[in-house]
């Protein structure tokens, strides 16, 4: 009897631990599965739009963010709406009862913490990998699980390949003034080149050889499905300028201008009160641009390094329209007098409008009354002073 009672306590003993010890596995149970990381992997969709090289990567983000504001709120026992507030104003943290602000505060950790997209988000190719992956900064309490997530890239647009050499080709080139003091003027038939501003070296101060370069790149902008192949600049060699240095008929020139100083000198002996004579002696001889010229407009030694590109017309200007061509030619003459009271005076003897062509300049039909004029505005100048400022405007021809 005694056996049969003990063993019944040694029974009943047996039952109770076991019980106990499933008790504790049930409340273990529960807490790792209450705190246990979820991970969100199969929940993400990753889509990709655009064109082949452009193209951008997206995830369901919308869905994404209700998965995760719904772990916080199991974790934290909060209710989700009470869960958005949180997370898009920490203050309301505070109108929380008490027993919750603690929770609250710890979803505002756990979002801070959180990092979720890709790596890369554009420019993407079809058959390229991409990773999506959430990071939690390595914290075990977040509900968020940690994961890493690869995709390939597929389904992007192809992109329209279009030459840039059919657009260059629209773009011309002349060159005006003189060899060595040249300047380029660049138009264009093609609309998307009008008004482009394109860096010239040394524009101003060509010459007949030289090469440059027109980068025109600011014209050729990326665009949403086409991909621009080939140069995108243009090279040009300089051609057409006049050499002053080799016109042909300097000296028919110069005799016009010798005329106009005599003549000058001449008039100056007919109207002296004490019957003193003048005599006009050659110095040198200057070709400068005509400021008449609309063609000279940026001629100069300041000339822009930026030129615009213009518009092309298709009428065409003959050349009896157009003084592209036309200079002044100006003398430099030593005028004396007799009198040894009267001062040596320098003076200018200058014919304008004159047409450059062919290195000759057409003297036939210009009328020295109408076109040429003597100024003396250079006394008590010296002549080296004189000479100095002539050429730094044109070009010495003698």
């Amino acid at each position: 009897m005694a056996l049969s009672e003990g063993f019944k306590n040694k029974k009943n003993i047996a039952y109770l631990v076991g019980g106990i010890v499933a008790i504790v596995v049930v409340f273990v149970g529960i807490s790792v599965f209450t705190h246990r990381q979820v991970s969100i992997a199969s929940d993400v969709k990753a889509s990709f739009s655009g064109y082949n090289g452009r193209g951008n990567a997206d995830y369901n983000s919308e869905k994404i963010d209700k998965k995760i504001t719904s772990l916080y709120a199991k974790r934290s026992g909060l209710s989700e709406y009470q869960v958005q507030q949180v997370l898009s104003d920490s203050a309301y943290v505070q109108s929380l009862p008490s027993n919750k602000q603690d929770k609250a505060l710890d979803v505002v950790g756990w979002n801070k913490e959180l990092s979720i997209g890709f790596d890369h988000y554009s420019d993407l190719k079809n058959g390229e990998t991409v990773k999506f992956s959430v990071s939690n900064g390595d914290d075990k309490d977040n509900p968020v699980k940690e994961i890493t997530k690869k995709y390939k890239v597929s389904g992007l647009k192809k992109v329209k390949t279009v030459s840039t050499q059919k657009y260059l080709g629209t773009v011309k080139t002349s060159f005006t003034g003189f060899n060595g003091k040249g300047v380029v003027q660049i138009d264009s038939s093609n609309k998307m080149f009008d008004g482009q501003n394109v860096k010239v070296k040394h524009n101003g101060k060509l010459s007949n050889g030289d090469k440059i370069t027109l980068n025109l790149k600011d014209a050729f902008p990326d665009r949403e499905g086409k991909a621009w192949s080939g140069k995108k600049s243009i090279e040009v060699t300089v051609s057409g300028l006049e050499d002053l240095s080799k016109i042909a008929n300097i000296d028919e020139v110069k005799g016009l201008l010798d005329g106009m100083a005599k003549d000058d000198a001449d008039q100056s002996t007919e109207n002296s009160f004490n019957d003193a004579s003048y005599t006009a002696t050659f110095v040198s001889m200057y070709a400068q641009k005509d400021e008449s010229n609309s063609l000279f407009d940026y001629y100069d030694d300041d000339a822009s390094d930026y030129v615009t590109v213009n518009e092309s017309s298709d009428e065409e200007i003959s050349d009896e329209d157009s003084n592209s061509s036309k200079v002044k030619v100006i003398g430099l003459y030593k005028k004396e007098s007799t009198d040894d009271s009267e001062d040596t005076e320098y003076e200018e003897a200058t014919l304008e409008g004159i047409t450059l062509k062919d290195n000759k300049l057409n003297v036939a039909d210009v009328n020295t009354d109408s076109s040429g004029n003597i100024s003396s505005d250079y006394s008590g100048d010296s002549v080296s002073s004189i000479q100095h400022n002539l050429a730094a405007d044109g070009v010495k021809l003698r």
